[in-house]
């Protein structure tokens, strides 16, 4: 019987004393990560939205201070993933509009939005992992 006991109390001990998860550890990163991703994609349909290309440019430079802050964040091991395709749609998304300002061909241009598009959609499913708590 005490050794029941005696297992049980180091079980608890184990568990009460194991890692947070990674939503517990994620939770001041992924509120500046809404804020900030939320602040990017307005400026960049902002910029598609402008005319001429000379009002384009405060966006765009809005575009890449956010993509730097972003990349300043301290981030758990465990969003890593998640924050590197963050950075990476950020990339692909202001090498297009920059591509289509410089008149680059249409193919540069094209290939540009469609891997920001394609890491758009692949930091939101990993970030959904980290900014969603686990079920108890």
């Amino acid at each position: 019987m005490k050794i029941t006991i005696y297992l049980l109390f180091i079980v608890f001990l184990l568990v009460s004393c194991s890692e947070p998860s990674c939503y517990e550890q994620s939770k001041d990163y992924v509120a500046q990560v809404k804020k900030l991703s939320s602040e990017f994609i307005d400026s960049a349909n902002e910029f598609a939205g402008s005319s001429p290309l000379i009002q384009s440019s405060s966006h765009f430079s809005d575009m890449q201070d956010i993509r730097n802050q972003v990349n300043s964040l301290t981030v758990p091991e465990c969003a890593q993933i998640a924050h590197d395709k963050l950075i990476s749609y950020m990339d692909f998304q202001t090498d297009g509009y920059m591509s289509f300002m410089s008149q680059a061909g249409d193919s540069i241009i094209n290939n540009n939005f469609e891997n920001a598009s394609r890491y758009f959609y692949s930091w939101e499913e990993e970030f959904s992992k980290i900014a969603t708590e686990p079920a108890q």
